[in-house]
């Protein structure tokens, strides 16, 4: 059954900063705008958009795309995918 609840007012709470102090970026990963850069399989970059480690992957809230955990859940399921073989992208518009 559905249902409509009228409320006053809504809060939703997005916008974070990225906390990624201690994750050991000191292997040549720079942040842009204290997040870390990656390509459309959630593969870690440069600015440049070159693969700075192979098999390096970020997801959730510390690569920016998308900052909701449900995207973050997506994005993980989109690595597993391509670890295991299957090329993937994620379309973070869907």
């Amino acid at each position: 059954k559905d249902t409509l609840e009228v409320v006053d007012a809504a809060l939703i709470a997005t916008g974070r900063a990225p906390f990624t102090k201690g994750l050991g970026l000191e292997i040549n990963v720079e942040t842009q705008r204290g997040f870390i850069p990656v390509d459309e399989r959630m593969r870690v970059t440069d600015a440049a958009g070159n693969l700075v480690v192979p098999h390096l992957y970020c997801i959730g809230d510390a690569n920016g795309k998308m900052m909701l955990a449900h995207a973050a859940s997506a994005q993980g399921i989109s690595v597993v995918e391509q670890l295991s073989g299957r090329d993937h992208v994620l379309n973070h518009l869907s």
